[in-house]
């Protein structure tokens, strides 16, 4: 599976810089992921807040569809992504970070493995992405999947 953007993407081991609120003036952004294989995706974001990380999900993107995941008023110019699909095909990077496995959910201090211990919680790989416009999109494609026409 592989994850391209329209940005170019930054490398994974200058996430804790490039991932930190990154200026005092939030911009206005919008991030928006698109799923073009054959297969519902879910989807999950980690973003930097003033005290560590925050993960939130699961959108749920039909076959050749878009959601927005981030919206508004943000301070921060890269945020990771983790998507499974229906077949358990697994878009992600290399930064852990905690999820809830089942339903939607907003965890704060993400990043800490402390933090997510117990219940239906998990560390999971997740993919950094930069937000370096205004508008942002992430497409989710794989091999034999199906063609999505825009």
């Amino acid at each position: 599976m592989r994850i391209t953007s329209r940005s170019s993407a930054i490398p994974a081991l200058l996430t804790s810089a490039l991932l930190a609120v990154s200026s005092a003036h939030a911009v206005d952004r919008e991030w928006t992921v698109c799923n073009r294989t054959g297969e519902t995706v879910r989807v999950a974001i980690a973003r930097g807040a003033a005290n560590g990380y925050v993960s939130e999900g699961w959108w749920k993107i039909g076959a050749c569809g878009c959601a927005v995941v981030l919206s508004g008023n943000v301070p921060v110019t890269g945020a990771f992504l983790r998507g499974v699909s229906a077949s358990g095909r697994v878009f992600a990077g290399e930064s852990l970070m905690c999820v809830k496995r089942r339903g939607p959910f907003e965890l704060a201090h993400a990043e800490s493995e402390r933090q997510c211990r117990g219940g239906d919680r998990s560390f999971e790989n997740f993919g950094l992405h930069s937000l370096n416009k205004p508008r942002f999109t992430t497409n989710l494609t794989g091999s034999g999947g199906a063609r999505c026409i825009d």
